[in-house]
């Protein structure tokens, strides 16, 4: 799932970044087959790449080699409204 700003044009394909890329892992995908998918996502320029672990009920915010946990129950993309509580977002798997 990607998000895109609301100046960003809608295209089938994407001819830059959009502002948000979510990857929920299946029960087959692990960490570490998700690091090529993140890498792709970085080179492309794309800033924020959240990976979601419904199973663990964790999140990831990714980087270049590194994935890391969310300061607090949050996730949100510095300099916008966009706001996701983990608690709210893994609520409807119980």
């Amino acid at each position: 799932m990607c998000v895109v700003s609301r100046e960003q044009e809608i295209e089938a394909v994407f001819s830059r970044p959009p502002l948000i890329c979510i990857e929920v892992l299946s029960k087959d995908d692990t960490l570490r087959s998700m690091q090529d998918r993140v890498d792709d996502y970085r080179a492309f320029g794309v800033p924020n790449i959240w990976l979601l672990d419904p199973v663990k009920r964790r999140a990831y915010l990714c980087t270049q080699g590194d994935f890391r946990e969310p300061d607090g129950e949050m996730l949100e993309v510095a300099g916008t409204p966009i706001r996701v509580p983990l608690s709210e977002l893994f609520a409807d798997l119980d």
